[in-house]
């Protein structure tokens, strides 16, 4: 969680929100499925729950963020290239959503779908 403090009070942006603008970002790039579900995102499918397990949002004592991403892309695609593209979208995403400071946007292709 970020804390901002100004002359009227303070600001804080919830790792969730990292995390929600995080997935728009990946969803937004070409060649990307969406963010991988696994077992835990099916289970939560299963009960009507939303859950982003697949992403992952550290702050250190820098107040510097860490991305932990995995995603599902599609067959036929040049997979460094589309995760260097999800890296640069969650960055300008973040960045002009938040004015926070990005350390690492590590992304994990965790699947691959035919189609």
């Amino acid at each position: 969680m970020e804390d901002t403090k100004n002359d009227l009070g303070t600001i804080r942006i919830h790792n969730h929100v990292i995390s929600a603008l995080t997935s728009i970002a990946v969803q937004e790039v070409e060649g990307v499925v969406g963010i991988y579900k696994g077992i835990k995102g099916s289970i939560y499918n299963i009960f009507g729950k939303q859950g982003s397990g697949a992403i992952k949002v550290e702050t250190d004592k820098n107040n510097e963020i860490r991305l932990d991403v995995a995603i599902t892309v599609k067959y036929g695609v040049n997979i460094p290239e589309v995760a260097r593209r999800v890296q640069e979208s969650i960055q300008n995403a973040i960045e002009k959503s938040t004015d926070l400071n990005l350390k690492e946007i590590n992304v994990n292709v965790h699947e691959i779908q035919g189609g």
